[in-house]
């Protein structure tokens, strides 16, 4: 019994010291074929181990490897670019990136027909920002007559301030439809434009009202961009913000749909925001500034009201940079527009009207209100947009709005008025 205490104690214990690692290394020492399987748990280990000894290097994981194949491809394309030797044609020479350079570098390879395009484009755009309306538009002439297909929209805006509406109308509609067939996305400028050459001759005219109600165009068309096969629009949606409010109130306006009109009337009044002289809110965007300056359009062409979009113009004018004297003709129109309906004169700005106040209202009118005005949640100024464009709308505009949306036209006015007023606000989710 004392030996085999002995033995328990003493040379038994040793061997189960070292039995993890006497059997790792008789694994890893053994044929491939003779590993027995229990071996398993210990090849983690072994793999750690090349066969001279040396450490070997750990795996790596997924992202390691994706980091590893990246840097490796990056010091591959190192010397991949060299100017003059990597050109996308053969023998072909990069420019260098100084605009100024290519631009010269451009007319010495383009043909005289090119060259006469480029300086009559150039020669009307500097006319057109001096406001000088006739030799933009005789440049812009020269253009068409030496490329027939050119692309340049900003002739119809010599034209639609020279008053030639159907004229301008024709380069608008052709150049929207040059943009869209060639570049696959929306001509909102042009369509703007050409609806603002339609409502501007429609204004005033009974004649050709009546023509638009028999079916027959005032001006020409740009095609609607329908895919043939699943019949929705194959363009894109317009992603400047601006310019698609303003695209959808011009095309309400031809289309009579007054309550989209009203909508987007009052989301462009909601991005002008409380604007006074005082003001110092930065406008970095142009989304202000580029809002009045639509909305003073739409109330021109729409001839409603002179003075309203006098307040909108001159509003628009005086937050452009440098007063509209700018490289960018899109921030010269409001200039332009000042100058051409003769309003650019030495009187002060005039304020634009602070938030709806429910008192100004007269009573004869106060049953055209919304319990919901004074919540601090909606905004007044977007209300009061809605607000002052119904309360202009004559009777039978009313009752074809709310046709339109699917409500009862039966009552006085003021009652129409007041449910047409409602059925807006919930559209915007403020009802």
């Amino acid at each position: 019994m004392g030996g085999i205490k002995r033995y328990r104690s003493g040379a038994m214990l040793l061997p189960l010291l070292l039995w993890p690692l006497d059997f790792s290394l008789g694994a890893l020492l053994a044929p491939t074929g003779q590993r027995s399987q229990t071996s398993a748990p210990f090849r983690r280990t072994t793999r750690l181990f090349a066969k001279d000894g040396e450490p070997k290097k750990a795996e790596l994981t997924a992202a390691g490897r994706a980091r590893r194949d990246e840097e490796q491809s990056r010091r591959k394309r190192r010397n991949d670019v060299v100017i003059g030797k990597t050109s996308a044609l053969r023998d072909a020479k990069d420019f260098a990136v100084n605009p100024a350079e290519t631009e010269k570098e451009w007319m010495r390879q383009a043909s005289y027909v090119e060259q006469q395009v480029k300086t009559e484009t150039d020669r009307g755009m500097r006319a057109l920002k001096m406001l000088k309306l006739e030799e933009a538009n005789d440049a812009f002439d020269r253009v068409y007559e030496l490329k027939p297909n050119a692309y340049l929209w900003q002739s119809g805006l010599a034209r639609f301030y020279l008053g030639d509406l159907t004229g301008a109308a024709e380069r608008f509609a052709q150049n929207g439809a040059f943009y869209e067939s060639r570049f696959g996305g929306p001509a909102s400028e042009e369509r703007i434009w050409r609806d603002a050459c339609e409502l501007k001759l429609l204004s005033g005219n009974k004649k050709l009202r009546a023509m638009k109600e028999k079916g027959k165009p005032i001006v020409a068309q740009i095609p609607d961009p329908v895919d043939p096969e699943d019949g929705d629009d194959s363009l894109g949606l317009e992603i400047r913000k601006v310019v698609r409010i303003a695209r959808d109130l011009f095309s309400a306006s031809v289309a009579n749909d007054y309550a989209t009109m009203v909508l987007a009337r009052a989301k462009l009044r909601c991005i002008c925001g409380d604007f006074n002289a005082q003001s110092t809110q930065a406008d970095r965007k142009m989304w202000r500034s580029t809002s009045w300056y639509y909305l003073g359009l739409h109330y021109d062409v729409m001839g409603e009201d002179v003075e309203e979009s006098k307040k909108c113009m001159k509003t628009a004018l005086r937050m452009c940079p440098s007063a509209g004297k700018a490289d960018d003709i899109l921030l010269t129109l409001p200039l332009i527009h000042v100058a051409t309906r003769d309003w650019y004169d030495d009187e002060e700005y005039v304020e634009i009207k602070e938030p709806y106040d429910n008192t100004r209202r007269s009573n004869s009118q106060s049953s055209f209100t919304s319990k919901k005005d004074g919540d601090t949640k909606f905004n007044p100024v977007m209300i009061e947009s809605i607000r002052d464009s119904v309360e202009s709308m004559r009777l039978v505009q009313l009752q074809d709005a709310l046709r339109a949306r699917g409500l009862k036209s039966v009552g006085s006015k003021d009652q129409l008025k007041d449910k047409l007023f409602k059925s807006l606000l919930e559209d915007m989710g403020l009802g």
